[in-house]
């Protein structure tokens, strides 16, 4: 499933993970990655915006080419020597608001 980002939003996206009683979250690093071949004016992660609060890390995400697709990869790494990998998938186009 998609979520959907406008191309003129710069918008954050958070992740919160479950972590072991006593674990936190040392690094996290963040990609984006076109499904397809990668262009001008792809999406991308703001420089110096990646964060890390708790159980919670975040990037802002801004760009992106009308009707294009796009994998969001994060990878965490915790004091206790854990790695884990999550992946959302955005499309870039107007948000519908349901009345």
């Amino acid at each position: 499933m998609f979520r959907m980002k406008p191309s003129s939003a710069d918008l954050d996206y958070p992740i919160t993970w479950d972590l072991a009683e006593g674990d936190s979250i040392v690094s996290s690093t963040w990609a984006a990655m076109p499904i397809g071949l990668p262009g001008e004016g792809d999406m991308a992660i703001k420089a110096g915006s990646q964060i890390i609060e708790g159980e919670t890390t975040a990037c802002l995400l801004t760009g992106g080419r009308e009707g294009r697709r796009y994998r969001v990869t994060t990878t965490i790494t915790t004091a206790q020597g854990r790695t884990d990998v999550r992946s959302q998938l955005f499309r870039i186009g107007d948000v519908e608001v349901q009345a």
